[in-house]
């Protein structure tokens, strides 16, 4: 059910078991992988189908530390999909270097192997009876 504005529903339609702030990629991601379950799931998006310029305004800071080397709007996104709007909701799989250690990059390096991962995002579509 898609709800555009909280004012029309009565408080107690709104009962959850579970509330997801923000339906970008985390947030989406999370409630696909509960939808099924005996839990309901609530995602909260504070934007709407498309980009408002008022919406935006939410997200202004006042940056008193180091500058950004980009608008911190390039990023941050209130609409449907979050952040996955700059990007298109485009995705792509990681390389074995992305899962590496690598000297120059402070902090790099993953517990898991490439192997590793698409063996999960393996037997989660099979779970999912995907292919």
């Amino acid at each position: 059910m898609r709800i555009d504005s909280l004012r029309e529903v009565p408080d107690i339609d709104l009962e959850t078991d579970i509330c997801i702030v923000g339906s970008g990629p985390a947030g989406l991601t999370i409630a696909a992988e509960l939808a099924g379950t005996p839990w309901r799931v609530l995602v909260l998006e504070s934007g709407g189908c498309l980009r408002d310029p008022d919406i935006d305004r939410l997200n202004d800071i006042e940056n008193v530390g180091a500058a950004r080397a980009r608008p911190h709007r390039d990023a941050r996104n209130r609409v449907l999909g979050g952040s996955s709007d700059t990007w298109s909701g485009r995705c792509g799989y990681l390389d074995e270097i992305d899962f590496a250690c690598r000297p120059w990059v402070p902090g790099s390096g993953w517990p898991i192997r490439a192997e590793e991962a698409a063996g999960v995002a393996t037997h989660r579509a099979a779970r999912r009876g995907q292919p």
